[in-house]
């Protein structure tokens, strides 16, 4: 395994001043970690909690100046979302005709993917409505599936073009992936790689996710552009409605959440791990951002062996953060041609395993989006984060790949699991 890579470019490290700081080493602790793993088991969690509420003395107020409970259209369980008129907007076939002229222009005027925006993707009347959308997106519920596209009708340049015209609408601001500065990503069981899928990275197998935030955006945008046979469904969970109901009963899981002692691996890169919190309170809002991947490890992706243990207590946090969302969450079986906008701040996400056959083969597009009209204040801890996202980067090159599955060489070291580099993306 290569050790060189750095995780920070030398711009961030510069503006950041990280190389005035000693980089976190690594650390052969004789403290094993939590047993909790990337799955997770319910038993163990309860058995945890048991232990602790016996044997601990637990605190029993939230932080200073934390709310108690937060209101509005952000909490929500998934009993309150049983209409799904809330959320899923039909697209009309004049709305249709619309972006396929739009589609038309852009092809006719060779524009690159980059220069797609409001302005060259032009809507006169679904534009404003999906600027109204991308208000519920950032205000309201937290997100929003737009239905009635067939991207089986255009070709995949076509579905890009179409794809990036119409979440510019949602936010225009699109955020690279990775440090190879993939502003698309194309999520696939990736069968054809010749790696097992238990070894390949999670975007790119059949395997569910846990609950969980990508690393880092704004506005999570999925483009589905093929289902599974069976299986596949998107789970979501609101963050806000999370918080109500830990802070409620368990204060001292909130200090654990905000306290900014959580190691998150970089596996192999330089430095090694860096220490953030999970949970941020900042302008009047509950952030709740956190892969759980990054924290615990995974079969396919283990936890590095040199970092620093997570804690009993900080596993039992992890958990009650993940049941808590499954019990409240809102179960979404998309279409073929769905395109769904989450709040990447405000909502959980999880998918459940799947399988494809021959004729349906589960396949979407990924951006990470902002809009600079409405996206929320990024809490000061996170700024490094948001930067490696969405700031221009010196010796980055940003690009829309069409079938990154094109190079066999490439793929093998895109999807393997054990594989560190520039490809990697933090989510899951």
């Amino acid at each position: 395994m290569d050790k060189s890579v750095d995780f920070y470019p030398s711009d961030l490290r510069a503006k950041y001043h990280l190389d005035a700081f000693p980089a976190a080493q690594r650390h052969l602790s004789s403290t094993p970690s939590a047993d909790i793993g990337w799955v997770p088991d319910l038993e163990k969690h309860n058995e945890r909690t048991t232990r602790r509420l016996k044997d601990e003395t637990l605190a029993t107020n939230l932080p200073r100046g934390w709310p108690q409970a937060l209101q509005g259209p952000l909490v929500w369980s998934g009993d309150d979302l049983k209409d799904q008129s809330r959320y899923i907007f039909n697209l009309h076939p004049s709305d249709i005709a619309e972006i396929e002229a739009a589609v038309l222009k852009v092809k006719n005027s060779s524009l690159g993917h980059e220069n797609i925006n409001r302005f060259t993707f032009p809507l006169p009347k679904l534009g404003p409505i999906l600027e109204e959308l991308s208000g519920q997106v950032h205000s309201e519920c937290g997100f929003v599936v737009l239905r009635g596209l067939q991207p089986w009708t255009y070709s995949r340049q076509e579905n890009i073009i179409l794809y990036l015209g119409v979440s510019s609408y949602i936010g225009e601001r699109r955020g690279r992936q990775n440090l190879s500065g993939a502003k698309l990503t194309h999520i696939t069981d990736v069968k054809s790689a010749g790696v097992e899928s238990s070894e390949r990275r999670p975007i790119f197998s059949n395997l569910g996710q846990p609950f969980h935030a990508d690393l880092f955006c704004d506005v999570l945008a999925l483009y589905h552009l093929d289902t599974a046979k069976s299986g596949g469904e998107t789970s979501l969970a609101s963050s806000w409605k999370v918080y109500n109901e830990v802070a409620a009963s368990r204060p001292d899981i909130i200090h654990t959440l905000a306290e900014n002692d959580w190691i998150h691996d970089t596996r192999g890169c330089s430095p090694p791990y860096y220490q953030q919190s999970l949970l941020y309170n900042h302008d009047r809002k509950i952030v709740l951002n956190f892969s759980r991947r990054v924290l615990t490890g995974a079969p396919m992706m283990p936890r590095s062996k040199d970092i620093p243990p997570m804690t009993d207590t900080q596993a039992e946090a992890l958990d009650a953060v993940h049941f808590c969302a499954q019990n409240n969450s809102l179960k979404i079986n998309l279409k073929k041609g769905d395109m769904s906008f989450v709040n990447n701040l405000a909502v959980l996400h999880s998918r459940a395993a799947f399988e494809d056959d021959a004729e349906n083969s589960r396949y979407a597009m990924r951006l990470w989006l902002n809009n600079p009209e409405r996206a929320w204040k990024t809490p000061p801890a996170l700024q490094l984060d948001w930067d490696r996202t969405y700031a221009p980067l010196e010796g980055i090159k940003d690009n829309y790949e069409t079938d990154p599955f094109a190079d066999k060489d490439k793929v093998q070291r895109m999807v393997k699991a054990a594989e560190i580099g520039p490809d990697s993306t933090r989510c899951g």
